[in-house]
């Protein structure tokens, strides 16, 4: 992964689990959350509930604007 040689503050990722296989979604869901763990907020769109159910909270948004929040922390 290019993107972070220069360890970024932050990554955009829109949709990472979109079209492969279940074990493929979460090999990679593994690795964004490693990374997270190095500091790097990740900032995630995804339509899965089982790739938002790994995160540390979900933003519902609707025609453009976040609607709603949910912090799942410790439920993860």
């Amino acid at each position: 992964m290019q993107v972070l040689i220069n360890h970024p503050e932050i990554i955009f990722i829109d949709e990472p689990t979109g079209a492969i296989n279940s074990k493929s979604a979460n090999d990679i869901m593994e690795l964004l959350l490693e990374i997270n763990q190095t500091g790097t907020t990740i900032l995630l769109v995804t339509y899965d509930v089982k790739v938002a159910a790994k995160t540390d909270g979900v933003f519902y948004i609707l025609d453009s604007s976040i609607v709603g929040e949910i912090q799942l922390g410790k439920y993860r």
